[in-house]
């Protein structure tokens, strides 16, 4: 019994440490609070309860992301999630 308890926690545990990210996405992961990483497209871990994601819609957040490189897609989504979470109240 204690054996079945433990294989459905750790099934729980890894569905939800895994996330699909559109192309047109990114997952801005916070660890602990903190901003840790961007990620994605495509399927990425995260770690429960230590690791919350949050969903930027690129296509409509931030126009021509296409043509950006990486470096400066980065530092917009940055820019608009601390923009964001300066904004929410809390």
């Amino acid at each position: 019994m204690e054996s079945l308890v433990l294989f459905i926690l750790a099934i729980l545990f890894i569905l939800t440490s895994i996330k699909i990210v559109k192309d047109d996405e990114r997952l801005v992961v916070f660890r602990l609070g903190r901003f840790f990483k961007i990620l994605g497209p495509g399927v990425v871990l995260i770690i429960p309860i230590v690791d919350k994601g949050l969903r930027v819609n690129l296509s409509e957040k931030i126009p021509g992301w296409q043509a950006l490189s990486k470096e400066e897609l980065t530092e917009k989504i940055k820019a608009l999630v601390l923009e964001e979470s300066r904004d929410s109240p809390g």
